[in-house]
């Protein structure tokens, strides 16, 4: 099996909550590495489907948390065995939560909010991938992000629809902190697939943006058993990722090493050419047609 997920950095395993998701619940389920090989990249064209996660086994190519983490069930990698049977339908319940109340906020704040777009997102891909790329894919996506996000909202509409997803958003983390408690995780000592949508979700918000940028992060540093319980699964699956603030500023890399690169620069240089000899040859028949009008 391959999996395909978003890349993350030396704090976060993936930026993206579902592929975050996959990972964890990947190293909580303990799949053998020599039956998995995880594939990682920020490029939409490095995936089957051009965009994560996705999990491709022979030619069967499955796309989607859920219905990856369905496929790992039905072979026999399965961390739900604990979930009994009562517990099951709170497990999608709150899985439909996550889903309608955090995921479209977080994207909203990683795509759409001016403020988290250029300091966070936009500058998070310029660490990642090299010019012409790190303009490229962050404009790509937040334009597709724009379009589905805002679909038939008006412009002067958008930094609203923004404030209303924020706030749902706070709800369900209020919501989630309600329901864990004082517990280790939502169906008590052991995790489920449940703790790894939740992780997903919650540890972008800790490890993307500061409290002081937005609510969404203040609302999550104000309840300490969600921190806590983040905290538990990152140190058990991701013990090598260490926290933000406690990284040094991460090295510049040279331009010139990376091949994207000089395939852009060839392409450009082509295109260029390509111009010079159109316009060149556009002089050349407009010289020639005036000459013969003279005679």
């Amino acid at each position: 099996m391959e999996l395909f997920v978003h890349s993350g950095d030396e704090t976060i395993a993936s930026v993206e909550p579902e592929s975050l998701q996959i990972l964890t619940y990947v190293h909580l389920s303990e799949i053998p590495k020599s039956e998995l090989n995880v594939t990682t990249s920020c490029l939409p064209w490095k995936s089957p489907t051009c965009e994560y996660p996705v999990l491709r086994e022979g030619s069967v190519t499955i796309a989607g948390s859920d219905a990856i983490i369905l496929y790992l069930k039905e072979h026999g990698y399965n961390i739900d065995k604990i979930v009994q049977s009562f517990d099951e339908g709170e497990t999608i319940a709150y899985g439909a939560l996550l889903k309608d109340k955090l995921f479209p906020a977080i994207l909203y704040l990683q795509w759409l909010e001016t403020q988290n777009y250029v300091e966070v997102t936009r500058k998070w891909y310029g660490r990642a991938l090299y010019f012409p790329l790190s303009i490229f894919i962050p404009t790509w996506k937040h334009n597709t992000w724009q379009r589905r996000l805002m679909e038939d909202t008006p412009q002067d509409y958008v930094q609203q629809k923004g404030i209303e997803l924020l706030k749902r958003a706070e709800d369900g983390i209020m919501c989630l902190s309600s329901r864990l408690g004082e517990k280790d995780y939502f169906f008590g000592n052991n995790p489920s697939s449940l703790d790894t949508l939740v992780f997903g979700c919650l540890e972008v918000i800790i490890q993307q943006w500061s409290s002081e940028n937005n609510s969404l992060a203040r609302q999550l540093h104000s309840c300490t058993n969600l921190k806590q319980f983040c905290n538990r699964i990152h140190q058990n699956c991701f013990p090598a990722l260490k926290p933000r603030a406690l990284m040094a500023p991460a090295p510049s890399k040279s331009l010139w090493k990376d091949p994207s690169l000089w395939l852009w620069v060839l392409a450009a240089a082509g295109i260029l050419c390509l111009q010079g000899v159109r316009v060149g040859l556009f002089r050349r028949i407009r010289s020639w047609a005036q000459t013969h009008v003279r005679n």
